[in-house]
C-alpha cells in the first residue's frame, strides 16, 4: 500500500546515504599498495611484530565493493597484539576478520588473522 511505499523510499534515501558514506571509506584499490606496509607499521608501533600478505581477490560488482583476502601474522605480548587489533579497526581501509587463532609462542603469543579487505 501507500504506506509501504513510503516507508521503502525513505530507506531507499537512508541506504543511499549510508551507501556514499561507505564509498568515501573504501580506498581504490590502486591505494593498497602500501597498506601491508602501514599495518607492520602499526605492529610495530604497538611493540608487536606484524606481516601482512595479499591472497586472492574479489572484483567488485554493481552491488558489493570488491575485496582482497588478507593473511596477517602477528606476534608479540598479548596486551601489545591486543592493541594492535585494536588499531587495525581503525585503519584507513575496512578489514573484516574471518578467524583469528592465537596461541602462546615462547614467552609470547601468536596471532594469525585470515580476513579480508575492500576497496571500491
Amino acid at each position: 500500500s501507500l504506506e509501504v511505499f513510503s516507508l521503502l523510499k525513505g530507506q531507499s534515501a537512508e541506504a543511499q546515504q549510508y551507501a556514499a558514506t561507505l564509498r568515501r571509506k573504501l580506498p581504490v584499490k590502486d591505494d593498497l599498495v602500501t597498506f601491508p606496509k602501514a599495518v607492520e607499521r602499526l605492529a610495530a608501533a604497538r611493540g608487536a611484530e606484524g606481516i601482512f600478505a595479499f591472497n586472492a581477490e574479489t572484483p567488485p560488482t554493481d552491488d558489493a565493493p570488491g575485496s582482497i583476502a588478507v593473511t596477517l601474522v602477528v606476534s608479540g605480548a598479548y596486551g601489545n597484539i591486543a592493541a594492535f587489533l585494536s588499531d587495525l579497526e581503525k585503519a584507513p581501509a575496512i578489514v573484516v576478520t574471518d578467524t583469528l587463532d592465537l596461541s602462546r609462542s615462547g614467552d609470547g603469543f601468536r596471532g594469525t588473522l585470515q580476513g579480508r579487505v575492500f576497496y571500491q
